[in-house]
């Protein structure tokens, strides 16, 4: 799901694994959506694009919603840029 290590090794802080991402990549929870939140065992996706600022950070970031957060019929957004 694009959850891969590139090139350095992963840094452990509070047993969290933060790591680089590549560009165009997408997967669920870490290291850019939240993990079993509101409810445990909520499923939240996220997708880069490869724009990019100047100093680093992607332009394109995507979060989608767990299904059971958006209501069918009620226009809910399922997706946060």
């Amino acid at each position: 799901m694009g959850n891969e290590v590139l090139g350095e090794k992963a840094v452990k802080m509070n047993n969290l694994c933060l790591y680089p991402i590549k560009p165009i990549r997408s997967g669920e929870g870490l290291p850019y959506a939240p993990v079993d939140w509101p409810n445990l065992g909520d499923i939240w996706y996220w997708w880069l694009g490869n724009r990019t600022y100047h100093f680093g950070f992607y332009q394109d970031r995507f979060l989608y919603l767990p299904n059971h957060l958006c209501v069918r019929g009620l226009n809910c957004r399922q997706v946060f840029a």
